[in-house]
């Protein structure tokens, strides 16, 4: 009898082990669709350089199709001084909104490229970047979303001459460069993007801090509220206020 017994547990268990992986496995079936969805999505590896400000040499600016069918610019930096010479850094701006494009020509700005009038002639300036192949003072800056932690390369300047400048003797490098060489000065009219909604803020310079080792600068937006922003994350514009 106890025999008998112990089989029949083993067969209900055995029962309700088979239940709970076919139910699994149903479960998973419903989620075909997101589980392909995330193998479309960009792999990211975590960063490859740590946070921080490089010497690096642009070797590559090209237009690609991402896995996901997004239409984007690939950047290929290598950084040329320092613990972390010979490592490459990528960056990626994709090719669809409105801030796409603007950061994007603002980006062509910091590295003193024409601008092309027209989006098809994107792809010349890429080439003749390429070409260049400009030296480039690179900021490295990890943040973390909802869907991980990422890196992105932020061009802070161009770079005049071989090596990296003092930081004790370049007088602009406390105050800041925005694009196309200008210098940043309270009162200075500048743009941004909002750290909640990514949506572009305008306001006015209130505060550069000329100890601040990161740059940043307090900017009250147009809505009166104040923000500690990277200099590499502004531009000096002029326009009409977006919804923060």
């Amino acid at each position: 009898m106890r025999t008998a017994a112990k089989d029949a547990d083993k067969k209900s268990a055995g029962k309700k082990e088979s239940g709970t992986a076919a139910s699994f496995k149903a479960r998973m079936k419903a989620l075909q669709e997101t589980w392909d969805a995330a193998r479309k999505r960009e792999a990211f590896g975590g960063p490859s350089v740590e946070d921080g400000v490089y010497e690096a040499r642009l070797v590559s600016a090209v237009m690609a199709e991402a896995r996901s069918g997004r239409d984007q610019v690939v950047w290929t930096f290598v950084v040329t001084e320092g613990e972390e010479k010979g490592t490459q850094i990528r960056e990626y701006d994709g090719l669809a909104t409105e801030d796409n494009f603007f950061y994007l020509q603002q980006k062509f700005a910091r590295l003193e490229a024409t601008i092309p009038e027209k989006a098809d002639q994107l792809e010349e300036t890429l080439v003749a970047l390429t070409a260049a192949k400009p030296l480039v003072r690179l900021r490295m800056v990890s943040k973390t979303t909802d869907s991980g932690t990422y890196q992105h390369a932020y061009i802070d300047r161009l770079l005049e001459g071989e090596g990296v400048a003092d930081d004790d003797s370049d007088e602009t490098e406390k105050e800041a460069e925005a694009e196309g060489g200008a210098e940043l000065e309270v009162g200075a009219r500048v743009q941004f993007n909002s750290p909640k909604t990514g949506k572009p803020i305008l306001g006015t310079v209130k505060e550069i801090d000329e100890d601040e080792d990161e740059e940043q600068v307090v900017v009250t937006s147009d809505k009166g509220k104040d923000y500690t922003v990277d200099v590499s994350e502004l531009a000096l514009v002029e326009g009409e206020n977006d919804d923060e």
